[in-house]
């Protein structure tokens, strides 16, 4: 898997400023070769480029903790499984009128329930914009199209980028993705834009210019870049783990509100982990159980803000003018919730997690990522002005609805991504 950032890139320290390797601007052809399509594979929404088959950018949508909004800055939740992904075309007879002309894919998550989105690279590294209701996830700017220098960066680059958990919050923090109804002001939509005409999640994505990837990573197979060994896994204590078929995950049922028996991936890839005791799993209640029966009708939802969370949003190392906009495209993720989800598929939702105080409360690891020499991209003046979901909660009805009980964290696994000294470095010259 392609993890590299190009021998032409200088290292770039926190308190330092880094210019991006400057590139010719290459004239336009009728059609770039590595166009971006997309499919949807294991509950992956899928990149790739049709004439180049090993040119692929994964996303996948990750089930999670909420984190309580308490004013606390938290490391990262772990996962709890994929989100299913549906292709809108698969139901088009039983989709709303609305997704027919928008396409795309959908997916159910519960009233204020968190999620967050894995970005798995295999050869070029890809920009993406996300954006939460048309509005940039990242800048907090209306939604376009263009890759371009702007004062606050408004686009993700893998490999550096691997787990974008929420909106941009400044200072390698962000606000923890949320979903929550249309039409109550809850959103960063209806926030931002003053009403929600949208919902759901966007993202487009690029490839860089053909003929500057390839001089850049003429070997796509050696990297310059070393990233996490461990990729957020855990090895127990007492406990020696060479191998496991199926994966370790698998063997550490994290329990639900509906089912005893239901797996997970933890954490934020993959965690082994002491079994819960099964004598307490019918203690166990989901969180949300109120929140659901609030809200029993179908209905479409949006990305709310939640509590605050450490992650770095990494600067682009190759600069706007590597990437070619021609490559583009883009899918619009509808999100709906469990009523509405089986009204479509006929099939029931996705049970909801526990709670991070429960999680915490089994001594279950959070985890720390950052990239050594890249820094982060700056505040938006837009997005520090949006609400939580806790904030909204006590302007609408003098508290807060959903439990927002500190959790005591004393396990947290720490990894990072390190440029490799020993590389030639080219300078700006």
């Amino acid at each position: 898997m392609f993890t590299g950032i190009p021998i032409s890139c200088p290292p770039m320290h926190a308190n330092s400023t880094y210019c991006p390797p400057k590139f010719p601007i290459e004239p336009p052809s009728s059609e770039p070769t590595n166009k971006l399509s997309i499919k949807v594979v294991n509950d992956s929404i899928v990149f790739y480029s049709a004439k180049t088959s090993k040119n692929e950018l994964k996303i996948k949508l990750h089930r999670t903790l909420r984190i309580p909004d308490d004013g606390k800055i938290y490391p990262l939740p772990p996962s709890l499984g994929t989100f299913p992904i549906k292709r809108v075309d698969d139901y088009i007879n039983k989709v709303p009128e609305s997704w027919k002309q928008k396409g795309g894919v959908f997916v159910c998550l519960h009233q204020r329930e968190a999620m967050w989105m894995e970005f798995e690279n295999s050869t070029n590294p890809h920009a993406l914009k996300v954006a939460v209701g048309k509005v940039n996830a990242l800048s907090g700017e209306q939604w376009d199209e263009e890759i371009k220098s702007r004062k606050v960066q408004d686009y993700c680059v893998t490999p550096a980028q691997k787990w974008l958990d929420g909106i941009n919050n400044g200072n390698g923090t962000i606000k923890q993705f949320i979903a929550m109804p249309l039409g109550q002001g809850y959103t960063v939509e209806s926030q931002v834009t003053g009403e929600d005409k949208v919902g759901g999640a966007q993202i487009i994505c690029y490839n860089p210019f053909s003929e500057k990837a390839k001089s850049m990573f003429p070997e796509m197979n050696e990297t310059t870049w070393s990233s996490p060994k461990k990729k957020h896994s855990i090895i127990p204590t007492k406990k020696s783990i060479v191998a496991y078929s199926p994966p370790v995950s698998q063997a550490y049922p994290i329990p639900t509100m509906f089912s005893t028996s239901s797996t997970a991936s933890i954490p934020q890839m993959k965690c082994c982990s002491p079994a819960m005791p099964r004598s307490s799993l019918s203690s166990l209640k989901c969180e949300e159980k109120r929140s659901r029966s609030q809200s029993s009708n179908a209905q479409e939802l949006g990305l709310a803000a939640g509590g605050k969370m450490k992650q770095d949003i990494a600067k682009d190392p190759y600069g706007p003018s590597f990437w070619d906009e021609r490559t583009k495209s883009r899918v619009f993720v509808h999100i709906v919730n469990s009523d509405m989800y089986q009204q479509i598929t006929g099939e029931k939702a996705p049970p909801c997690p526990i709670s991070a105080k429960t999680y915490s409360s089994y001594k279950y690891p959070w985890f720390d990522h950052y990239n050594e020499n890249l820094g982060t991209i700056g505040e938006s003046s837009i997005l520090s002005n949006v609400k939580s979901v806790k904030q909204v909660d006590i302007q609408k009805y003098g508290y807060s609805t959903q439990n927002n009980q500190s959790v005591k964290i004393n396990n947290v696994i720490t990894t990072k991504t390190v440029w490799n000294p020993n590389d030639v470095r080219d300078g700006d010259w």
